[in-house]
């Protein structure tokens, strides 16, 4: 069986040096979201509680940039 280390990418073998973002490490935690109410208010929570050094990642189809995340549950 594969370690995990055989599904990531290391940083040289990413080729960015210029890149300060981690090539990857343990821990870290994937959840799918449906697009709706409860896709965007989970993106704000989890952005308003990043801290010093933390990322957050996330994958979107087209990103308006006028976008209000939390509109959608007010209505």
């Amino acid at each position: 069986m594969a370690e995990i280390e055989d599904w990531f990418l290391t940083t040289v073998e990413r080729g960015n040096p210029s890149s300060r973002l981690p090539a990857w490490c343990v821990g870290n935690r994937v959840e799918p979201l449906m697009y709706g109410a409860t896709y965007f208010d989970h993106i704000v929570t989890e952005v308003e509680a990043l801290e010093a050094g933390d990322y957050v990642f996330f994958t979107d189809w087209r990103g308006d940039p006028d976008e209000q995340l939390r509109h959608h549950l007010r209505g």
